[in-house]
């Protein structure tokens, strides 16, 4: 569920680079759930909340589009809509902190 919701309106890709993402997705699950569940255990910094040991949206994004197992212009677009796009993507993790892969 999560692999198809963050490839598509998490990362932005159309459908034809969309089932690329998802299918890099589903191979490396392991990967992928490491890196949204890292962020299960802290809180996201915001535009005025700098507290220590908050995770920055373009980190978490960073860390979650390498995971996916994109390069190159993928994941420099992984980054960028991910990061524009980071309310729904952090619906995303919170859903997966919550319930675990599905």
């Amino acid at each position: 569920y999560w692999c198809n919701t963050l490839c598509g309106i998490g990362f932005g890709f159309s459908w034809l680079s969309h089932a690329k993402c998802h299918s890099l997705c589903l191979a490396n699950v392991h990967n992928v759930g490491q890196a949204i569940g890292n962020s299960c255990q802290h809180e996201f910094c915001g535009l005025v909340h700098k507290e220590s040991g908050c995770i920055k949206p373009c980190d978490q994004c960073s860390s979650m589009c390498k995971a996916v197992g994109l390069h190159g212009l993928m994941l420099a677009h992984c980054k960028l809509h991910c990061e524009e796009w980071f309310l729904k993507v952090k619906c995303t993790i919170e859903n997966y902190c919550e319930h675990g892969i599905c």
